[in-house]
């Protein structure tokens, strides 16, 4: 029966006292009565333009629609957001990350407990965890390129400083660190901490407290904590500066200055004497 032959069926009622309300022929309980009432229908066609309209607004099956409690609080709302694609657990929700893009397993478990919890769906996490997993990538990235460039520059501050005992230095502090027995990422900590300048200077102090005997059997070992070997490539390096700097050079010339002076004691260091 179409919608119009509903309409005009309706419509008809049966004839009934006119004082009375259209219904009262219509054998309704109290309850029906009082809904018919509150609803406010003048007449069965109104009644049905009334329905038609809600299917209209409803505008989608039965299985379709949801209803709302009262209070929207997560024990009232699981059956709803599982509708609405929220996965039946934490396991439920997965991640499609770019290539070289990584993310922190207790971070990722941490996210998808509270968006559990929360009601998202699997399609919104997904594109709130790649944005996340991207942001910390870029965010760890330029850490490190800021982190490579500070210590870069107290590499430079350290050998101006060290000058041309920069790498005898670097050499007895590397071998203190060898003796601690520091691990690779204990290393990457401690720089972090103290600065590549900070870390080489602690390191050198302990190694030459120690004494380089400590470090080094069965080597010779001189006055000045150095070993012959230490004592040539410092050799080495002054006699590279006097080949490169007149002002070193003039030195080996007058047969004096700090550069010039340093020399003999390493050659005192070199020949054991």
């Amino acid at each position: 029966m179409s919608d119009e032959a509903i309409e005009e069926e309706v419509t008809q009622t049966p004839e009934h006292d006119a004082d009375s309300p259209w219904y009262s022929d219509m054998g309704l309980d109290d309850s029906s009565i009082g809904y018919l009432q509150k609803k406010g229908w003048e007449n069965p066609k109104a009644m049905f333009d009334s329905y038609r309209n809600l299917e209209k607004l409803k505008g989608a099956p039965e299985d379709r629609l949801l209803t709302l409690p009262e209070e929207q609080l997560p024990e009232n709302m699981g059956d709803i957001w599982n509708r609405l694609g929220r996965p039946e657990n934490v396991d439920g929700y997965e991640v499609d990350l770019p290539d070289g893009v990584s993310v922190n397993p207790a971070r990722m478990d941490a996210m998808r407990k509270v968006a559990h919890e929360g009601g998202v769906s699997k399609a919104t996490f997904a594109k709130m965890a790649k944005v996340d997993a991207e942001y910390y990538a870029q965010e760890q990235k330029a850490y490190e390129e800021q982190l490579q460039s500070e210590l870069k520059s107290q590499e430079v501050e350290l050998k101006n400083e060290w000058g041309s005992r920069y790498d005898e230095s670097v050499f007895m502090a590397q071998k203190g660190m060898r003796e601690m027995g520091l691990t690779d990422d204990q290393k990457e900590s401690l720089q972090i901490g103290l600065g590549y300048d900070g870390m080489m200077k602690f390191f050198h102090k302990v190694a030459m407290a120690m004494g380089e005997g400590a470090f080094v059997e069965g080597e010779k070992k001189s006055d000045f904590g150095m070993t012959p070997e230490m004592a040539r490539h410092e050799m080495d390096n002054l006699l590279s500066r006097a080949g490169n700097d007149p002002a070193v050079r003039a030195q080996w010339q007058k047969k004096a200055g700090p550069d010039y002076s340093r020399y003999k004691q390493l050659m005192a260091i070199r020949h054991g004497s």
